[in-house]
């Protein structure tokens, strides 16, 4: 369901008060690694120069727990920083208006955020302590058996930036549609099942942080609802397009049915000139 940002000078301040005191990094730190700068006009074309995920980071980067035949992480960044990107949709940032972009690249659409965790959909522990979190995902108008549960299914969200409306759907995206969470060596695919409004970008369900992160432990989460996820921006998170790479109905909530479909779709797009 889309998170609407609050608005005024209070809650600005107050919020990053919290994420000063819970990350121990500020906004304008978090802006300056985020992503391509906001001037980035949309539709204009930018040489993979200009965008993050290198081949020199790339190489460093190692493909485990990946599926069979799927590509590495490696793979994946390196056809990042291959792509003479379009910009689809900028101005985003991690906690408001920012410097993020959100580029199309033969077949898929991209961008690099952090992961703050997202709890939208049915209420279970412990995602029904969240403050912000709403018992719908935007998914409960296809899903039969209605919202998701975001401890449960991996998945990932698209803001909508201002005005809210869908504008990925003109860039041959729906919900349901299947993409890969790169982090560190790791790839983790899952499906498009939330929107956030506004111009807050990286976000993930639950169940998509502890992939990364792994479960409680020694009375601490770090995919706690309100505190945990990951703060620096070294998440890239990559949305494959087309209506072969979108799951419906039961498969909403099959998650090995995402990572079949998104390592196919993955691997398609490396190999693809």
């Amino acid at each position: 369901m889309i998170r609407r940002a609050l608005e005024g000078a209070v809650f600005g301040a107050a919020l990053l008060a919290v994420s000063l005191s819970a990350c121990g990094s500020s906004d304008a730190s978090s802006a300056s690694t985020g992503g391509p700068d906001a001037t980035i006009p949309d539709g204009a074309v930018v040489a993979p120069t200009d965008l993050d995920g290198g081949t020199a980071d790339a190489a460093a980067e190692g493909g485990t727990g990946d599926p069979p035949g799927a590509p590495s992480a490696a793979a994946l960044l390196a056809k990042v920083a291959a792509c003479k990107a379009t910009a689809l949709k900028g101005g985003f940032g991690p906690d408001g208006p920012g410097s993020i972009s959100i580029f199309a690249c033969a077949g898929a659409a991209y961008w690099k955020a952090d992961m703050d965790v997202d709890c939208d959909g049915i209420q279970t522990p412990p995602c029904n302590t969240d403050p912000q979190g709403q018992p719908q995902t935007s998914l409960v108008d296809i899903a039969p058996n209605g919202d998701i549960d975001p401890t449960l299914v991996p998945y990932f969200v698209i803001p909508l930036g201002k005005p809210e409306t869908p504008w990925y759907t003109a860039h041959d995206i729906q919900l349901g549609q299947v993409g890969a969470v790169i982090y560190k060596g790791q790839v983790r695919y899952g499906i498009f099942a939330d929107e956030a409004g506004g111009w807050f970008i990286g976000e993930v369900s639950y169940a998509m942080c502890q992939l990364f992160l792994g479960k409680p432990s020694g009375g601490k989460d770090p995919c706690d609802p309100i505190m945990g996820g990951i703060d620096p921006s070294e998440i890239t998170y990559v949305t494959f397009t087309g209506a072969q790479n979108q799951v419906k109905g039961v498969d909403l909530y099959d998650h090995a049915k995402h990572t079949q479909v998104g390592a196919t779709a993955a691997a398609a797009w490396v190999a693809a000139p």
